[in-house]
């Protein structure tokens, strides 16, 4: 039980974040995940509702399924180069603003549905084409209507309803 944890600081070397490692943490505020993690597992900070401000390290590769539902965190999530997947709902209802996407990750179903502050998504296409399919991540993101989606590289739609909820915003 750690709904009274308010600080972690680690002294150690991690790999990873565990399954639901800070779940239901509801007081913690002060985190710094520590360069060198590669995966944040499912639920790692699953309704962590008072965590405002957290950097995911430019070493990691994956993120799990709701792991960081519920966060109130306003998050920029630069990914580097390294990020591989990001799961199903990993930032559902959470307070991301910005998602930078790196050729060659995976975005999986509703990834960031519910996402009310996202404002801008970038995806970095690699060489060739690639297939997207929006309604899988934005579908009822609540995406406010200043939302824009920034693709490079050369990309087909897929899907009956590629941008569902748009109802009239300009996509450019």
């Amino acid at each position: 039980n750690c709904k009274a944890l308010k600080s972690v600081k680690f002294d150690c070397k991690l790999e990873k974040l565990a399954t639901g490692i800070f779940s239901g943490c509801v007081a913690l505020k002060d985190v710094k995940i520590p360069s060198g993690v590669a995966s944040i597992e499912d639920y790692a900070f699953n309704k962590c509702a008072s965590i405002t401000d957290l950097a995911i390290p430019k070493s990691v590769t994956a993120i799990g399924s709701y792991a960081f539902n519920g966060c109130k965190l306003r998050v920029i999530a630069n990914f580097s180069d390294k990020l591989e997947f990001i799961a199903q709902k990993a930032f559902i209802s959470s307070n991301v603003v910005e998602a930078y996407i790196p050729a060659g990750a995976t975005v999986s179903y509703s990834s960031f549905n519910g996402a009310q502050a996202l404002t801008l998504m970038v995806f970095e296409v690699a060489k060739g084409e690639t297939k997207l399919f929006p309604q899988e991540f934005l579908s009822a993101a609540g995406a406010t209507n200043n939302f824009s989606l920034v693709i490079t590289g050369k990309v087909t739609f897929g899907g009956q309803a590629p941008f569902p909820g748009r109802n009239g915003q300009k996509l450019y």
